[in-house]
């Protein structure tokens, strides 16, 4: 999704329409094996989700408002809302690094950048960075990689945006890590491989870029031409490529790819996101935009019989759902994991020993 400022304000705006009127109460809804229940919690549930964190102690998902949830909850209460630093603020990404969240946010007169807390609220506001890196821009990705903080900035540039990678060691000062020419196009996922990569990776359109930084675009091969690049992942030894045209790319070297696609839906591939994992033994799972999402076994790539499928049974909702991003957190038992969609709320899943998950609502 293309964080322009229009089009950003403009779901932000149906989100909370949709959010003045929050259906109560439980709901039975057909799957494709089963009845299912869904036991519908305090959020509104027609929201986009931009982000999931989690604090170590707590849990944090911006949509439009900052909500919380302490870890130890069974659910997000609608109440329980992070001051953003100014009342008519939007929060569209978020993350938490060095005991401090920071966020993203913009409103009606433009963008307010990046601003951090340690408290839960962002009042008084606390602007990071200089007017040479984040400060003032629009955020369009947050994360923590190898350490470090990452911000991807969206700054003006003529009638369009210019897209820029910064790392932080601290959230006070940003070194640009730098894209070979003009970052025209939306920087989608950003992330530090380690062994046995020890390089930065990142998706801008149809380009890979890697490196130690700058970073330069990869001559690849397996990668059909053409094909919009979306999220990264590494699992082990293998670095894993989602696209945009319903395939998933995985590769030993970053270079050379082997190419796998998702099921056919109505003739065509569903447009596939980020991943997130692993649940289970090497089970991947990626988001779709309108398909719900995906898992990939990856034990199953060694004999070269690894395929796509489409998780087995949930509600209707999520089934038909965007699904842009997830977040697992490994230290309950069993695990959690939030899936946040684009217009059908976020969802909270509990993760079986085989992989298999069980969703409700927020």
């Amino acid at each position: 999704m293309k964080l322009r400022i229009p089009r950003l304000l403009a779901i932000v705006l149906a989100a909370a329409l949709a959010a003045a009127c929050t259906p109560g109460g439980g709901s039975i809804y057909f799957t494709l094996e089963n009845e299912v229940k869904v036991d519908d919690a305090s959020l509104p549930n027609r929201i986009t989700v931009f982000d999931v964190v989690n604090s170590g102690t707590a849990y944090y998902a911006a949509a439009g408002k900052i909500w919380t949830a302490l870890v130890a909850a069974d659910n997000f209460q609608v109440a329980d809302v992070v001051p953003a630093p100014h009342a008519v603020d939007i929060c569209t990404a978020l993350a938490f690094f060095s005991g401090e969240l920071y966020g993203g946010f913009i409103n009606g007169s433009g963008n307010v950048g990046l601003h951090r807390t340690a408290s839960l609220s962002f009042t008084p506001p606390t602007p990071v960075g200089t007017a040479a890196d984040v400060l003032g821009a629009q955020i369009a990705l947050l994360k923590v990689e190898n350490s470090l903080l990452v911000a991807v900035a969206a700054k003006p540039s003529g009638l369009a945006f210019e897209y820029f990678v910064y790392t932080s060691p601290d959230g006070t000062t940003y070194t640009e890590l730098a894209l070979d020419g003009a970052q025209l196009g939306p920087i989608h996922d950003v992330i530090y491989a380690g062994a046995p990569f020890a390089a930065w990776f990142a998706t801008e359109g149809v380009n890979l870029y890697s490196g130690a930084g700058p970073l330069s675009p990869v001559a690849t091969t397996g990668i059909t031409a053409g094909e919009e690049l979306r999220g990264l992942f590494q699992l082990g030894s293998r670095l894993f490529l989602s696209s945009k045209a319903g395939a998933v790319y995985y590769s030993d070297n970053g270079v050379a790819w082997t190419r796998i696609e998702a099921p056919l839906i109505s003739g065509a591939h569903p447009p596939l996101t980020r991943f997130a994992g692993p649940v289970g033994t090497g089970i991947l799972l990626l988001g779709s935009d309108g398909y719900g999402y995906y898992r990939i076994d990856t034990t199953d790539l060694a004999a070269g019989t690894a395929a796509i499928t489409r998780f087995p049974t949930t509600t209707i909702d999520l089934y038909s759902s965007s699904v842009t991003k997830f977040t697992l957190d490994t230290t309950p038992d069993p695990d959690v994991i939030f899936a946040a969609t684009a217009m059908s709320g976020l969802w909270r899943g509990s993760v079986a020993g085989d992989g298999s998950i069980t969703w409700a609502l927020e």
